[in-house]
């Protein structure tokens, strides 16, 4: 995925009502730079300074509105 990949994701977020916050945003960069399949570990390990329940929040938000399966 590119940035426009990530622009896109964060506007479709953002379109729902969701807030964009710097967690969400590294989140969703580490989903966007990633091939293939990941665990909400591989992006814990990836992911600094960002709680786990963050980024299973952020997981759902991105299932929920199907960026990601």
């Amino acid at each position: 995925m590119t940035r426009s990949t990530v622009t896109w994701m964060l506007e479709r977020l953002e379109g729902r009502g969701d807030r964009i916050t710097a967690p969400r945003m590294a989140v969703i960069g580490v989903v966007a730079s990633l091939s293939g399949h990941f665990t909400a570990e591989d992006l814990a390990a990836k992911v600094r300074g960002v709680g786990r329940a963050t980024i299973f929040r952020t997981l759902k938000l991105l299932v929920d509105e199907g960026l990601v399966c």
